[in-house]
């Protein structure tokens, strides 16, 4: 029997499509009535799976996976997932299969199952630390089951230390018997570098051949978006992601104390972080940092560990934080260092994590950091100086702002990250636009921008928009005075109501759309001032983010809602 898998361009007959899923469903019906006994067996030796919802390291090693299985799980996502998420898994599989490929061609490493641990790479349905496909998961998956008592990290470092002998037993003979039902149908054959294709291989093979026959945001701005990926944002990456290898990557931060002019900095220890809006317990992160930005009328009380008033008779103490590497800030720019490659320009310097971590992998080969606040700089070039890390001649400071640089400088890239906004807010995003748009002019051939955070603002937009449509009614008659109060709140959301009343009789679809156009697309600033709900924003926001010359703060611009 040949090995292999379909080859690019030969979409299969709807016949054998049939027939394999069939198979693929036939197999997996023989794998739910055989596991109660493997389970039993597993047992009757004194073992005990310790599998559980929420361990996730099998979900970064490699998974074989057969024709059959692959259009099994096709069908699944097509039967079950409405089709903005539908697009969602096919755009992270393209991404997968296209950054397997670089990988196997620029010889990172000899083994794929490498490829996933040094490259960083996760499998695309792994969503908030679960499977969404668990009920189509191929046999590969299916057999993984822990019967050694190890932590997260042993499970990561070799996932096969682990596997259940009983089960991984099984999964041979019935993807053997996949194999032969896949001879027997007479499917082409794809061949690649490794014998045996991996999921995203499969399913990359599949979407490409027998594309959908709607796509949720309009065909051609899907086709505009793919033919602009080389030097451009990359739709299909998203940083809000869990690999929690970025707790244990050596970096180099400053000490605690008071700093000037007015900052402190705290180390903090929690059992309890926020990630991604949702609460996470975790007895091995380790503590982090806390950049704060103080008024002079505050001061930090080290003996009780927070901020008093100088004076007894101030009743409200400014501060703000001002930058921090908390679990969030870390694992989020662990996946913008573990995307990047070549030489990469950075926006904003941060505390100094996401150089240490680019540089820290060997497709990196410099950093360029442009900061444009001396006292960052001199904070973090004091720490470096004291603590040098590995490949510190490889990261270079400038002090100037991202958006000048962007226009004046002559150098190019291979990679652009920027991160030099402070919140996850979606009426940012037409900034965020104008950003990668001034980039562009930096980009090598096949570079790629990279943006803190902007794939879950757009989603976060989109999600606005369900409410919109709920209310629909509602926002369609408001007045002048609602539409002149939302225009100061949320003016990107402003700009999709006035879109509304233009198209009263549009349907959700287009709706979404146009949101979707809007949040990736509008560039136009549209008067966002205030970046922040914590005291001291307003003044800290016109030191932070406004050239005196083009963009001047005005100071009737109104807070943000509380909630």
């Amino acid at each position: 029997m040949k090995s292999g898998k379909p080859q690019a361009g030969k979409p299969l007959r709807a016949q054998a499509r049939k027939k394999l899923r069939a198979s693929a469903l036939s197999v997996f019906e023989k794998w739910d009535h055989a596991w109660p006994g493997i389970q039993a067996e597993i047992e009757s030796a004194g073992k005990k799976i310790l599998c559980r919802p929420g361990c996730v390291p099998c979900c970064y090693r490699r998974v074989f996976c057969t024709l059959a299985e692959g259009v099994a799980i096709a069908d699944h996502i097509r039967r079950h997932f409405p089709p903005e998420q539908q697009e969602h898994f096919r755009l992270r599989v393209e991404a997968t299969a296209s950054s397997l490929q670089k990988l196997r061609a620029d010889g990172f490493c000899e083994s794929e199952d490498l490829f996933y641990r040094a490259g960083g790479l996760e499998c695309p349905f792994l969503e908030e630390g679960r499977c969404s496909i668990y009920a189509a998961r191929p046999l590969d998956c299916r057999a993984l089951n822990a019967t050694t008592d190890v932590n997260t990290e042993d499970c990561r470092k070799c996932p096969q230390a682990v596997n259940c002998i009983e089960s991984e037993a099984k999964r041979f003979r019935l993807q053997k018997e996949l194999g032969a039902q896949e001879t027997t149908i007479g499917v082409p054959l794809l061949r690649l570098s490794n014998p045996r294709p991996l999921l995203a291989d499969v399913l990359s093979y599949l979407w490409q051949t027998a594309p959908p026959a709607t796509v949720h945001f309009s065909a051609q701005a899907w086709k505009e978006r793919l033919a602009s990926r080389s030097t451009e944002r990359d739709d299909t990456w998203q940083d809000d992601r869990s690999d929690f290898r970025a707790i244990r990557m050596p970096i180099r931060l400053p000490a605690e104390g008071d700093y000037p002019p007015d900052l402190t900095l705290v180390r903090q220890r929690q059992d309890v972080h926020e990630l991604y809006g949702r609460p996470v317990m975790g007895e091995g992160i380790p503590a982090f940092c806390t950049l704060y930005k103080r008024h002079p009328g505050c001061r930090f009380d080290w003996t009780a560990r927070r901020f008093r008033a100088s004076e007894p008779a101030e009743s409200r103490v400014p501060y703000t934080v001002w930058m921090s590497d908390d679990l969030q800030e870390r694992l989020m720019m662990w996946e913008a260092a573990k995307r990047a490659h070549g030489r990469v320009l950075c926006g904003g310097l941060g505390l100094g994590v996401f150089p240490q971590f680019a540089l820290a992998l060997p497709r990196v080969e410099a950093v360029d950091i442009i900061e444009k606040d001396p006292d960052i700089i001199a904070l973090i070039q004091s720490t470096w100086d004291k603590q040098p890390w590995p490949r510190r001649s490889a990261c270079a400071i400038t002090e100037m702002g991202i958006e000048d640089y962007l226009q004046t400088t002559t150098e190019q890239y291979d990679t652009v990250y920027i991160d030099t906004w402070d919140a996850l807010y979606h009426e940012y995003l037409p900034h965020l636009n104008e950003l990668t748009q001034l980039a562009r002019r930096v980009l090598r051939p096949q570079g790629e921008i990279l943006l803190w955070g902007y794939d879950r603002m757009v989603r976060d937009f989109l999600r606005t928009v369900s409410l919109l449509t709920e209310r629909r009614g509602k926002y369609l008659a408001a007045g002048p005075a609602q539409l002149e109060n939302i225009a100061r709140l949320y003016p990107l959301l402003h700009r999709l109501v006035g879109w509304l009343k233009q198209h009263p009789d549009c349907s959700n679809q287009k709706l979404q759309t146009e949101a979707y156009r809007i949040a990736t697309r509008e560039r136009r600033n549209l008067g966002i001032l205030v970046l922040s709900r914590q005291p001291g924003a307003q003044q800290l926001l016109e030191q932070k983010y406004f050239r005196a010359a083009q963009l001047q703060p005005s100071p009737a611009t109104p807070a943000l809602p509380s909630s």
